[in-house]
């Protein structure tokens, strides 16, 4: 029970601090999207070679800055968890296994070891309409 109480404190806190840094950060992850948008509009995905609309990278952007994602991840920065790009990598384009891991149905193919920070944020994940979740995870997957 502490535990759980110690990793819930743990994760408020650092909620807190990573919405309020890195504004910087965002800035520049904001400048780079809407460069890769107005060039082309889509995005390739890495597995499937099918077009990922710029749209939906865009919605999934707000969707992970606003659901508190940003408090842990960072686009090139290990913070708590993985840096965006990390977990692209390690998914390589693989939109099925991120959103099956995001709906609490499969393992992390990034870092299993902290299974127990992101569990409280998969219950976040998992409540997300199917549109929602498939746009965080082209906004993740985008970040090469």
């Amino acid at each position: 029970m502490k535990r759980k109480f110690f990793i819930a404190s743990a994760l408020a806190a650092f909620f807190m601090v990573g919405t309020s840094c890195n504004s910087a950060s965002k800035d520049q992850q904001k400048s780079n999207s809407s460069v890769q948008a107005s060039v082309s509009g889509t995005e390739m995905s890495a597995s499937a070679g099918t077009e990922v609309p710029a749209a939906s990278i865009e919605a999934g952007k707000k969707l992970f800055n606003t659901k508190g994602c940003m408090a842990c991840h960072q686009l090139d920065t290990r913070l708590i968890g993985p840096s965006l790009k990390e977990i692209a990598k390690a998914y390589n384009g693989d939109k099925k296994g991120l959103t099956e891991y995001l709906k609490g149905n499969a393992e992390s193919k990034v870092d299993p070891a902290q299974k127990a920070l992101m569990e409280p944020q998969l219950a976040i994940t998992k409540a997300m309409q199917v549109k929602d979740l498939e746009a965080v995870v082209d906004y993740i997957l985008s970040n090469k």
